[in-house]
């Protein structure tokens, strides 16, 4: 509260104070980011009331501030903004506490599968950011996914050939292992899935 009324004559947009809830820039307040994000709206009408264009707060107006609207966070969505919001993820990676189990496996990193240009068959560990789902020329169903990890993100290529086994186990946020092949096209990289395992975490 104290934040957003005192900045309020800035015009900080709510996209600009969700950027910061998710960065973890408000984490040392002990509230969830989740919560923060719920609560963002209300806050911000608060702020709108007791503020005027020169920053001056009105606090004699005898309006309380709105309560928190409470919202448990997601883990996964909650990493995802993270990495979204500021490009790695600082607070915490499922992922990054598995690594030597995923190196033994011969998974690589998605940072290290783009800087060293490996084009050969390999094998990615990550967690999927959003699902895309399209129709070919020819009718048929295929899609595109976003997939993250603890060192970059890759947008990776379901074909129609693979779709009906690959696309049923496929949900966001969750964890998985693609096998598959790095693609450059453009300048632009991808990733041509061939198999999917669920990966538990």
């Amino acid at each position: 509260f104290d934040f957003i009324t005192r900045t309020y004559y800035l015009k900080l947009s709510d996209k600009q104070i969700k950027r910061l809830i998710d960065s973890g820039a408000f984490d040392i307040f002990n509230i969830n980011r989740f919560t923060l994000s719920n609560s963002l709206n209300s806050v911000l009408q608060y702020a709108d009331v007791i503020s005027d264009e020169n920053g001056q707060i009105s606090l004699d107006l005898g309006i309380q501030p709105p309560e928190l609207m409470y919202k448990e966070d997601d883990p996964s969505e909650l990493l995802s903004n993270e990495f979204e919001a500021i490009g790695i993820m600082l607070s915490d990676n499922p992922l990054s506490f598995k690594r030597d189990y995923l190196n033994s496996m011969n998974i690589v990193t998605i940072k290290s599968l783009i800087d060293q240009n490996i084009f050969q068959s390999s094998s990615i560990a990550g967690i999927v950011k959003n699902v895309k789902i399209i129709q070919t020329k020819k009718g048929e169903p295929m899609a595109f996914i976003k997939i993250f990890d603890e060192t970059d993100e890759l947008e990776a290529t379901i074909f129609p050939n693979i779709y009906k086994d690959t696309i049923r186990l496929i949900q966001r946020n969750n964890y998985y292992i693609f096998k598959g092949k790095l693609d450059r096209r453009n300048g632009d990289y991808s990733f041509n899935i061939d198999e999917v395992t669920p990966l538990e975490v």
